[in-house]
């Protein structure tokens, strides 16, 4: 009988379904894949008789060809997120622009709206690792501006508040 298992790319994100794929082939050409969800350990089964004519070979060509294009659909599915939350990230900014952007200097101002340049041509690129280190950068540089609205939100939830009635 012949095996192979598909192994998932390591340190995924939170949220994405971590399935783990086995295809085997036993000596009268049945092939059985077990597809399993590692964090919930729902498992689902089936056999595939072959009705062609397929021989051993061309069955392993197939299986080997399917977890080539898997890798290349999980590679496009991890991309499109990497594009949705720099989309998301950017959307924030400038939104907390708008809410609270006279807590920033004119220099802080002009650093992050290049960075949102710089991670939107990112996008443009399409490379997952330069839109995740791009991303990466402009959360650091909004780091200090959400802090400052933080404890203006404190501040002004806190205005008039007693001390004994804060708790």
């Amino acid at each position: 009988m012949a095996k192979f298992e598909l192994v998932g790319i390591p340190n995924l994100p939170a949220g994405i379904a971590r399935v783990k794929i086995t295809f085997a082939i036993d000596a009268d050409g049945l092939l059985s894949v077990c597809a399993q969800e590692e964090t919930t350990g729902i498992e689902q089964n089936i056999t595939v008789k072959p009705s062609s004519g397929l021989g051993e070979e061309d069955i392993e060509k197939m299986l080997l060809e399917s977890m080539e294009f898997a890798k290349q659909d999980i590679i496009a599915r991890l991309l499109r997120e990497a594009e949705i939350e720099a989309a998301r990230s950017i959307e924030e900014v400038k939104s907390a622009f708008k809410d609270a952007g006279d807590l920033l200097s004119d220099n802080e101002r002009a650093a992050i709206l290049k960075q949102i340049e710089v991670l939107e041509n990112a996008v443009l690129g399409g490379d997952r690792d330069l839109i995740d280190f791009e991303r990466e950068h402009l959360y650091n540089l909004t780091r200090n501006f959400a802090e400052r609205r933080m404890d203006k939100a404190i501040a002004q939830a806190l205005t008039g508040v007693r001390v004994d009635k804060a708790v």
